[in-house]
């Protein structure tokens, strides 16, 4: 008797799901579908990323070799590719959603997976590569300065060079180090159509693509092995409507030998949208890392818990 109660009960949900779905239009049933189909794209994206960089770090690849430039222009171009195709997701929910306001709730649940999708693939290429260069290019007239020193140093006598080397730091004190980063982007993009009908006619859309990035990072090293990292980053973004964005990030290192490390982070991520605060989110975003290394191989495990909270549309919150 409890067993065909169960399996009622199981019908009756599923029935239920298919007529919400069924009341839905058929643009917005079809917009949902494309939303779906999209997902693997932009998790096989991150991952490809993910996969470009442990090689960078495991095979260390030098910047300006033949091998570093190669998988720098993939990585821009996999970024490329998903910027492209979040463009066609985020103007298909934006012109759906406007003509079916009624189904306005399944269609922003449908397209939230593909939003964090992209920010997070976004995020991480602007933090593992984009800085990367920027790092790279930094030091680049120290390094020069260092390269004269070393030849105007042969000519010091060996007890002298003897006796001004060096030694090894010691950690008695916190080292500070930060670094304040600003970048603006102000263009627009045209996006070309021709009719279907005779007469043929071209037609020429400019959308904006503007961004505007502050960010601000700070780095605690107590010692050798252990360290503390504290980032906040600020974005103003618009492509169909403005987008304001905070991050912020705590991190701790513990590098328990020199191939086992563990790292404890912590990411509050708000996103404001000044023309519809329904889409108004905050983000909470806990991990644990476990790296070791063996050889020319590489382990990294981590486990993690996410909080959403949408404080003017509680029916997409979860954990």
């Amino acid at each position: 008797m409890k067993k065909s109660t169960f399996i009622i009960f199981i019908l009756v949900m599923v029935l239920a799901g298919q007529q919400s779905l069924l009341a839905l239009s058929v643009s917005s049933r079809r917009a949902i579908d494309a939303f779906r189909r999209y997902e693997p794209d932009f998790a096989n994206s991150l991952r490809r990323l993910q996969e470009l960089d442990r090689k960078i770090k495991n095979q260390n690849i030098e910047p300006g070799t033949s091998k570093y430039v190669r998988i720098m222009d993939e990585a821009a171009d996999k970024m490329d590719y998903v910027q492209r195709r979040y463009d066609l997701m985020e103007d298909l929910f934006t012109t759906v959603s406007g003509d079916y306001p009624a189904d306005r709730a399944e269609l922003f649940e449908a397209f939230s997976r593909i939003d964090d999708m992209y920010r997070e693939t976004r995020n991480f290429y602007l933090l593992r590569f984009e800085e990367r260069e920027n790092i790279k290019r930094g030091p680049a007239t120290g390094d020069v300065k260092q390269t004269a020193d070393s030849k105007t140093s042969a000519y010091v006598p060996a007890q002298t060079a003897q006796k001004s080397e060096p030694a090894e730091p010691e950690y008695k004190k916190v080292e500070v180090s930060g670094a304040l980063e600003l970048n603006f982007r102000n263009r627009n993009e045209v996006y070309r159509t021709q009719t279907k009908a005779l007469p043929f006619t071209n037609t020429e859309t400019a959308l904006p693509n503007n961004l505007s990035q502050a960010e601000l990072s700070l780095n605690y090293k107590f010692d050798k092995k252990r360290e503390l990292y504290i980032e906040d980053r600020f974005l103003q973004r618009e492509r169909n409507e403005p987008v304001h964005e905070n991050y912020f990030t705590v991190s701790y290192l513990y590098k328990q030998t020199r191939d086992r490390a563990w790292t404890l982070k912590n990411t509050l991520h708000h996103s404001w949208y000044p023309d519809n605060g329904v889409k108004d989110y905050r983000d909470n975003l806990a991990e644990v890392f476990y790296n070791e290394r063996w050889n020319q191989r590489e382990r990294l495990t981590n486990l993690g818990y996410q909080n959403r909270v949408y404080p003017n549309y509680t029916r997409s919150d979860y954990h």
